[in-house]
């Protein structure tokens, strides 16, 4: 069962299902197959540098002397913030837990009501990928 976002915004499960703009007409199998080859191709090139970049990330967390960007203020970045540490998650869970105000900043995002609400519900339990399936890995 193949998953993806379609230029319309709404998830397509048609595993013959063809692409919106943008893809060539891919149908959506041959689609993923090619993103998970570049995927697999850059991994480790990326992981190489990870650590680095997040202990970056984490030390300007905890210099914001509160679990969101700006301390105990939320603003739209802070969800900017929980979804790119959610995407990197995906590709690398172990670098991620190793960056405790990282994993602050995610328990208290993922606490507030309303997030807290989404993420029990059946709509966030559906398999994405990584990025939009017109992206190119790595921004190529």
């Amino acid at each position: 069962r193949v998953v993806s976002t379609q230029s319309t915004g709404r998830g397509s499960c048609d595993p013959g299902g063809h692409g919106g703009a943008g893809d060539g007409g891919l149908p959506d199998r041959l689609r993923a197959a090619l993103l998970q080859r570049r995927l697999e191709e850059k991994k480790g090139e990326y992981l190489e540098n990870l650590d680095k970049k997040l202990a970056a990330f984490d030390s300007f967390l905890g210099e914001s002397g509160g679990p969101f960007v700006l301390g105990e203020k939320l603003t739209y970045v802070d969800f900017l913030v929980y979804e790119y540490f959610a995407q990197i998650a995906k590709l690398a869970p172990d670098n991620v837990a190793k960056a405790a105000n990282v994993g602050k900043h995610k328990a208290a995002f993922e606490n507030l009501p309303t997030i807290k609400k989404w993420l029990e519900s059946d709509a966030a339990k559906v398999p994405t990928f990584i990025n939009s399936p017109m992206s190119k890995f790595p921004g190529k």
